[in-house]
Formats: C-alpha cells, structure tokens, sequence
C-alpha cells in the first residue's frame, strides 16, 4: 500500500536535501593542529575553526549570504575571508584570530573590489591578493612580520584584461614568498590564459609560458623550501593535463603519468617521502617526493568526513 507523501518541514526526503555537508577543508601549512573547513551545517555554507585533535568545528563567520572561501595561515593564527556586502562579491578581505575576535581590515586603504584568489607562502612571511573592480585586475602583496603584522598593501601588477589563480589553488605564492603565479587573459584577450610568473616585490617578470591557441595556467608551486618549480595545466591535447616548469630556467617537463583522455584527477598534496604509486594520475613535484595529484576542486590536506557527532574523521587512503 503507498504511503501518503509527506510535505511538512520535517518531511523525511526534506530533511535529506538539508543535511548538512563539509564542503572543504584546509589545514595550516605549518600546524597541523588547526584547520578550517566551510559546512552547511548552520542552514547556509559558513568557515569553521577546525581543531584538528579534538576534531571539533566552531563557526566563525556569520555571513548572511553564505560564505565559501576562506584561507588559513601557515602558522594557523589567522583566518582570512572576503567580507562583501549582502553578497554582492565586492568588499574588501578580513582576519580574525583562529581562537575568535573582532574582524580586522586588511586593505582599509582600498576601494571595494572582487577577487580571484588570496593567498600566504609556506614560510608565512607574504600574503597575495588578486583583486579587480573598474580600475582593472590588480595583485597586490604583503609582507607577513614574525609577530603576524602586515604592511600595508603594495600593488605590484596590474593588467586591464583578467588576472587570476584558481579558486583552492594550492600554492600561487613560492614557498618562500618571492614569486606568485598568475594566470594572464593579456595576450589571447579570451579565457585563454598564459602562465606568469612575477616577482612578489617588484612585480617584474619572472617567466611566462604562452601558447596559441591553447590556455596553459598555473595550478601550485612546489611546497618545499628552495624549488621554484611549478605545477601547470595546458589544454594542448583537448583536456587539461598537469606538467612541471621552471621558471627562472624555463625548463618544463612531466607529460608523463597522464590519465586517460577525458578523465580527471583526484587532488591531493603530501611532503613526506614516498615511493610513486602506479597510478597514471600522480607525479611527483620534487625529488624528494612531494606528490600533487591534480583535480578542479578544492583541494584538501587529507581527505574528511563529518561523523553523526559533528567531528572530523579521516578517511583512509586506497
């Protein structure tokens, strides 16, 4: 016998299109003990302070719009999000203290403006920001003192035509804040994109990768101290297939490891030394192993599940 459909609130197959969701995470570069991750768990997507050992989430944002992009330091002192209002993407970046308090101002000097990516190196001593509004695209910089102070912004590049990372990029700024890479609209005037690379203080042009007819952009730069090497996409072949560059040298390599045409890579990032697993998505980025695995996603620092009780799990590799 059918059962009469249910319409009320606390309808069952409701209640599913409403459960709540981990959407991302982030850990700390250099503290493994903090986290942050955007759940709905509140009704709408909001940052969390992630404990890391306790596996315990606190909201910290309280967005009317919904909140889903966020960065946390390396040290894990600070977390970053672009404060818009009433959700119209222009406003200027914030941070708050990863144990809580009042929002800071970051760019208080600056007119309201969109973004495409903000981002700290690993050595936390420099804080990009891609920005744009009328005036055009802008990257902007920061120096990062030992005590987590910021300079006031510098603006080291800017082009009329589109600038930007990849939304989650793993790693636009080197890791030891000298160099942030960019994907530049200048030269195709489409959604083609060259990969620049600039020097954070001066803007100057390192290197740039540009191919007609083809869109080559950055994706993360090698996460280990003192390789300036990056990983990048091209769309040469039809898809999008990962490769490594140099570019103070300007040597690329690694078209090896490809997945099957058409198929897309899971993501994620790892420091430690390990031997290359025999699947055609992974490559490594340096030789002492640090293994990127390429998706257009967010990338996470392990892979997470929420358990019934609201705390982070880890889930296992395969």
């Amino acid at each position: 016998m059918l059962q009469t459909l249910r319409f009320d609130q606390d309808a069952p197959w409701k209640q599913r299109f409403r459960a709540a969701a981990i959407l991302w995470t982030q850990l700390a570069a250099a503290n493994k003990t903090r986290g942050i991750a955007a759940s709905t768990r509140s009704g709408v997507a909001q940052i969390y302070a992630w404990d890391v050992p306790t596996g315990s989430l606190r909201q910290v944002t309280q967005h009317e719009g919904g909140l889903y992009y966020a960065y946390l330091s390396a040290d894990g002192r600070s977390i970053y999000y672009h404060d818009d209002a009433q959700g119209n993407e222009m406003g200027h970046f914030v941070r708050v203290p990863f144990e809580g308090g009042a929002p800071e101002d970051i760019t208080p000097d600056l007119p309201p403006y969109a973004f495409f990516g903000l981002q700290g190196s690993r050595a936390n001593n420099l804080l990009a920001l891609i920005a744009f509004n009328e005036e055009g695209f802008m990257l902007y910089c920061m120096d990062i003192g030992p005590e987590g102070t910021l300079s006031p912004p510098r603006k080291v590049y800017q082009e009329p035509s589109m600038i930007r990372a990849a939304y989650f990029s793993p790693g636009f700024v080197s890791a030891n804040g000298a160099l942030v890479a960019l994907g530049s609209s200048k030269r195709s005037g489409s959604l083609d994109f060259s990969l620049l690379v600039v020097d954070a203080h001066t803007g100057q042009p390192i290197g740039e990768l540009w191919e007609e007819k083809q869109s080559v952009e950055p994706l993360a730069f090698s996460p280990l101290a003192g390789d300036e090497r990056i990983l990048g996409t091209s769309n040469e072949t039809g898809v999008k297939r990962p490769f490594l560059w140099h570019p103070r040298t300007g040597e690329r390599t690694g078209r090896p490891y490809f997945a099957s045409p058409g198929k897309r890579c899971r993501t994620s990032t790892s420091t430690t030394s390990k031997a290359l697993p025999s699947r055609p998505c992974m490559f490594l980025v340096a030789r002492s192993a640090t293994m990127i695995r390429w998706a257009g996603r967010p990338t996470l620092d392990r892979g997470m599940r929420s358990s019934r009780n609201g705390r982070m799990l880890p889930i296992p590799a395969r």
